[in-house]
């Protein structure tokens, strides 16, 4: 969002948009100057905090998404898939062995 230059300086210099009767209105935020000229809500560095708590929220979502869970276990299968085609090769080496000494 884009930063006010002049305005009220006892309110925060965040434009925010709110819904009109003809579309979004921009304006100047109206809560109380908080620090740097922002308020608590659009201070940058309690922006970043709100941020990096919803990010790290998602991806605890993500951890326990049953689409996760799945990608989880269609890897596990994988692996044992992998390792059955190693024991019917070596099947098949071993039997060449003893037909070879037959």
């Amino acid at each position: 969002m884009p930063i006010l230059s002049s305005g009220n300086k006892e309110r925060c210099k965040q434009q925010v948009t709110t819904p009109g009767m003809r579309g979004m209105l921009t304006h100047q935020c109206s809560r109380k100057v908080w620090k740097d000229g922002f308020c608590k809500l659009h201070h940058p560095e309690t922006v970043a905090i709100r941020d990096a708590k919803k990010t790290e929220a998602y991806y605890e979502r993500q951890k326990n998404s049953p689409w996760n869970i799945i990608s989880e276990y269609r890897e596990k299968l994988d692996k044992a898939n992998a390792r059955v085609a190693e024991l019917e090769q070596e099947v098949t080496e071993l039997k060449i062995q003893k037909e070879i000494q037959s």
